[in-house]
């Protein structure tokens, strides 16, 4: 029994340093890590502290002795205007929409809702906005109509689906890109994100 243990021992022994030794010898490492021309750089405005030099060695300050990289990078952002000013940009943004909905409840017409934001923001977001809500509103009323005519086609029973009358239905109705977004609203109605 004795000699078994020693055996088992030995044998298991012999495979962790020959795993060790191959993961050692032929482990790449972190930098052997290959990008792909296909794979997207989701966080490139996310750049590791000290691995690269800035462009511009003046642009980044100088680490004050026992800062962190945290730190570091807090300051450095609270000197930059541009960071500075995004989230005083996203917090006017959602203020003039509060206000937009405010004006829209007490019966303000479009015209006054351009004025209050160009004056808020400015006449090109303004303009911009006004633009993303009319689209948003045509979508919102072709794919309205499109369920009204989907269901009047189902029956009301919507347990059998006649794919090829509801698809000549979408082709008619939609473009190719349009119809992967159509999923999400024939399940689950009509997804908004509102302030209220």
């Amino acid at each position: 029994m004795a000699m078994e243990m020693k055996k088992i021992l030995a044998w298991t022994g012999a495979a962790v340093l020959t795993t060790s030794f191959f993961v050692f010898v032929m482990w790449p490492g972190e930098k052997a890590v290959q990008r792909t021309a296909a794979e997207p750089d989701l966080f490139s405005f996310i750049k590791p502290m000290g691995d690269e030099p800035p462009a511009d060695a003046s642009a980044q300050p100088a680490p004050a002795s026992g800062t962190t990289a945290a730190e570091q990078a807090i300051s450095y952002a609270a000197e930059q205007p541009a960071l500075r000013d995004v989230p005083d940009a996203t917090m006017k943004i959602a203020a003039a929409q509060e206000n937009v909905q405010r004006m829209r409840r007490r019966g303000a017409s479009e015209d006054e809702v351009y004025r209050m934001r160009a004056a808020e923001l400015s006449a090109q977001a303004a303009a911009h906005l006004g633009k993303m809500e009319r689209d948003e509103n045509a979508w919102n009323a072709r794919v309205g109509a499109y369920l009204a005519e989907r269901d009047k086609l189902l029956g009301g029973n919507s347990g059998m689906y006649p794919e090829e009358a509801l698809q000549q239905l979408r082709n008619a109705r939609f473009t190719a890109d349009e119809q992967k977004l159509l999923t999400t609203y024939e399940s689950a109605g009509f997804p908004r994100l509102t302030l209220e």
